[in-house]
């Protein structure tokens, strides 16, 4: 029970330190590719280090450059980002400055900078996957340094910087949590009021789809009633046939639009109560093919000729939650509905495909494209490519495949197409007794 529960208290931790991680990326790059060589430069200069090494640096600069780069990956590495940002973190901030530590045999210079590093790792991940970083690291660190050496340097400077980094570790940790918490308490009041703020919605929708519902049990009756009376010349005007056909369509859309404002209330809800709300959804085996039609059947489209615009194939199961995919391809459908509105033109293409490692689901629209400053900023929370927008969409996308122990990625060409590339973990399903 206790191991379960750690378990999935590292699971959460390493999934927001990922998460967290899609701004800092590329800052983190530039930091190791452009500060590394700079400081193996000064120490040629300076002699402040007695142990220095190219290919160690080397090695962490072109790390960096592997950050610097990502939009320029091929999709088949996408689904690796995450495990080759933090084993960057892990040699380039852990690793690297402990050796460099031990090896200097505990230089002022040395000490500072395995200060910095630890500094820089608590500012990026939670303590949990600190703690594994720095312990892991260092482990190695230590055997590395006891296998270069003949002399082993072991002094009071190194015990006096082990107090020192158990305070920083501390203290740094006390100031993250309390920032968490803040946070957290925000989110709170946030889905606090979003509840309220649906329980007053759902009220009128409720009230509307309950008359649509009366409206078109009886409607076949009154404009069979309207036709003999027409018939019979007792009406002194009469309605054009067009538009007696749009009255017997008229329910069926305001059903489907309030179905839709309520399957929209459902995703803001889970929004803002974040993580703990998407872990009461149900989970369970998916047909990713099941949830594609159902998302089609639901989305309320503006007309059969924009519903003929996508096309799709391909099917593959996964462990998730059928609500929350179909979330995410409601977000998909409208923005890549309202791209193509605005360009005039395009299609969206859906299809899987199956990588040792994972099943992926593609999804592309081929009407205008994003920018690459657009691209870099696509999954920021509150960031938005249209006027309307509110930002939380894609944020929310990135969100539930994190979730699904997947992710989602984006690659575009300005004028030409957008493509998402959702991952899903290649694993053994649950058996359906225990999916919940």
């Amino acid at each position: 029970m206790l191991a379960g529960k750690l378990r999935h208290y590292l699971s959460l931790s390493l999934q927001r330190s990922i998460a967290n991680a899609q701004d800092q990326r590329f800052a983190v790059g530039c930091i190791l590719f452009f500060g590394f060589p700079l400081l193996h430069i000064l120490w040629n200069f300076g002699a402040a280090q007695a142990d220095e090494t190219l290919w160690s640096r080397s090695l962490a600069c072109f790390m960096g450059l592997g950050l610097m780069g990502l939009r320029y990956w091929p999709s088949t590495l996408k689904p690796y980002l995450p495990a080759y940002w933090l084993l960057t973190l892990w040699y380039a901030f852990s690793f690297f400055f402990a050796y460099s530590f031990l090896m200097n045999e505990a230089s002022v210079i040395s000490a500072m900078f395995l200060l910095c590093s630890i500094f820089l790792l608590l500012l990026l991940v939670d303590l949990p996957v600190l703690i594994i970083l720095l312990l892991s690291g260092w482990g190695f660190a230590l055997a590395a340094y006891y296998l270069s050496v003949e002399d082993v340097f072991l002094g009071e400077e190194h015990l006096e910087m082990t107090l020192l980094i158990i305070f920083m570790v501390v203290a740094g940790s006390t100031l993250n949590y309390k920032a968490a918490l803040l946070q957290q308490q925000r989110m709170a009041g946030m889905a606090a009021v979003a509840g309220m703020i649906a329980h007053e919605l759902r009220t009128p929708l409720s009230g509307i789809k309950s008359g649509a519902n009366a409206i078109a049990r009886y409607s076949p009756e009154l404009i069979e009633g309207y036709q003999l009376a027409q018939q019979h010349s007792l009406l002194t005007k009469v309605l054009r046939p067009s538009r007696i056909q749009q009255l017997s369509e008229v329910n069926a859309r305001i059903i489907a639009e309030t179905d839709y404002a309520n399957t929209i209330i459902d995703m803001l809800l889970v929004r803002a109560g974040s993580e703990n709300a998407l872990c009461n959804c149900v989970w369970e085996t998916c047909s990713m093919a099941d949830c594609v039609f159902t998302a089609l059947q639901r989305y309320p489209f503006k007309s059969p000729a924009e519903k003929k615009t996508v096309k799709w194939q391909g099917d593959f199961h996964f462990y998730g939650s059928k609500l929350l995919m179909q979330h995410v391809l409601f977000n998909l459908l409208k923005n890549a509905l309202y791209a193509m509105a605005t360009a005039r033109k395009g299609e969206i293409h859906i299809w899987t495909a199956l990588s040792e490692t994972h099943h992926c689901l593609y999804f592309r629209d081929t009407a205008k494209g994003m920018s690459a400053l657009q691209l870099s900023r696509l999954f920021n929370h509150f960031y938005s490519t249209t006027f309307m927008g509110t930002g939380l969409g894609l944020s929310f996308c990135k969100l539930v495949m994190q979730h699904f122990g997947g992710d989602i990625f984006c690659d575009a060409k300005e004028g030409e197409f957008t493509q998402f590339m959702l991952t899903f973990p290649r694993k053994s399903l649950p058996d359906k007794k225990n999916a919940n």
